[in-house]
């Protein structure tokens, strides 16, 4: 594993029956939770910039690897800048690619955020793919909302699957889908036929906030507590017979709490009185006035406070959820606990560190049941047909909507055709 962080995809390939024989990740408070979870799993903490290939499978003990798998962090990315493989900007994609090439696992697993698709007219994402090629894999790139694989949450994430055997993988397929689909949740487009047939062909609704957390209990004080009974399906997933921990509802001060009781589910800062809005609120709204931002779209912080909808699957869960996001019923945030059940950690899974550090954990992991899925399905292609004397570039799905934008059309040809160059 690198960039392993708190052990979110380890769980999930654990679960799936791989044996994690390394992880590797340069946080501190992510190897104390690791450690804590993962008793027999071995973790380098080391900044990759400064380890080799040869150094991980020597502390792993392996001379080469079923599997490797990672998330290089969006801080890698950014628009500014020359598009320059070697810029030191991109640096975490780049020291990915190059471990696969020189570990050359049979399968490895990168996961990005979606910005990953569009970044300098998709440069980063098409030269990885260019040199993955060239390193003797068959690619494919999809953009997944892991909503519709039965994490309630709307998580939009790239992930780039390759393999060395010459399999023409493919993404396993949505298992949940909306009953009203609409932007947020659009009809995957290799779906076409309506909605009566998907549910009789047994297709699960979307696993919602209520669906995830509603047997947690209201207010503790201690931790910790027994562990509640499941009420649904998502529930028994995630319920383990060890204590809970991490399920301390934080006191609010007395102007949070204010605005807490008057947000109804799906309202946020905006909604409030004038009075109640956060002056970092106001002051971004005025700054979009003077630009001359449309009312409908002015808004305060990246997301600021926010009432959950119960029946709708849970925004995206990232560091700051336990500071801006309100539970469905009870009059408080979030708990970090209840995050953790929406990014789909088992409830036996123990945190180490600040309140702070264990929310950064949280948020930046990728699903355990996503990642379950995925491997799942890949273990799936043991007995596959080889049609290693075909073409390595099987393609990318970059949206389930049925329009693009022109960033999202010009990014998409950039990479076809770095994919097609490393065919010749």
């Amino acid at each position: 594993m690198l960039f392993a962080g708190c052990g979110g995809c380890s769980s999930g390939a654990k679960q799936a029956g791989l044996q994690i024989v390394a992880a590797t990740d340069i946080d501190p408070d992510c190897e104390s939770t690791y450690q804590k979870n993962f008793r027999n799993g071995k973790f380098l903490l080391a900044d990759i910039n400064r380890i080799t290939p040869e150094d991980l499978l020597d502390f792993g003990g392996l001379s080469d690897a079923d599997f490797l798998i990672g998330g290089p962090p969006c801080q890698g990315f950014t628009s500014a800048g020359a598009k320059k493989w070697e810029d030191p900007r991109n640096s975490l994609v780049k020291r990915f690619v190059e471990f696969v090439a020189s570990i050359k696992p049979t399968w490895f697993i990168m996961e990005n955020v979606e910005g990953f698709l569009t970044t300098r007219n998709g440069f980063y994402l098409a030269e990885a793919v260019h040199r993955l090629i060239k390193s003797g894999y068959w690619i494919r790139v999809e953009k997944v909302n892991m909503a519709y694989h039965g994490v309630p949450q709307y998580r939009k994430r790239v992930f780039t699957v390759g393999n060395s055997l010459g399999i023409r993988f493919s993404f396993p397929r949505p298992t949940h889908l909306p009953k009203q689909p609409s932007s947020r949740f659009p009809l995957p487009n290799s779906l076409e036929v309506g909605l009566d047939r998907l549910w009789q062909d047994c297709y699960s609704p979307l696993v919602t906030v209520q669906d995830a957390i509603s047997n947690l209990p209201v207010e503790v004080e201690k931790e910790p507590v027994e562990a509640p009974s499941p009420l649904t399906d998502f529930q028994r997933l995630m319920y383990h017979s060890d204590p809970l921990y991490h399920h301390v509802a934080k006191t609010h001060a007395t102007e949070l709490l204010e605005r807490i009781k008057i947000l109804q589910p799906g309202q946020r800062m905006r909604d409030l009185p004038s009075s109640l809005q956060h002056p970092s609120y106001k002051n971004r709204a005025h700054r979009r006035v003077m630009d001359g931002t449309p009312t409908e779209k002015r808004g305060g912080p990246p997301a600021g406070l926010i009432r959950l909808k119960p029946d709708q699957p849970c925004l995206t869960i990232s560091s700051a959820a336990p500071s801006e996001f309100i539970h469905p019923t009870y009059n408080r945030l979030l708990t970090l606990r209840e995050c953790a059940r929406l990014q789909t950690f088992p409830d036996n899974f123990v945190f180490k560190d600040s309140r702070t550090s264990i929310a950064s954990q949280i948020g930046n992991a990728i699903p355990p049941l996503y990642m379950k899925t995925l491997i799942e399905h890949i273990l799936k292609y043991d007995s596959a047909v080889i049609h290693a004397d075909e073409e390595k570039w099987l393609g990318i799905t970059a949206t389930y909507s049925k329009g693009m934008s022109p960033a999202l059309v010009s990014s998409l040809a950039a990479i076809e055709r770095r994919a097609r160059e490393a065919l010749e």
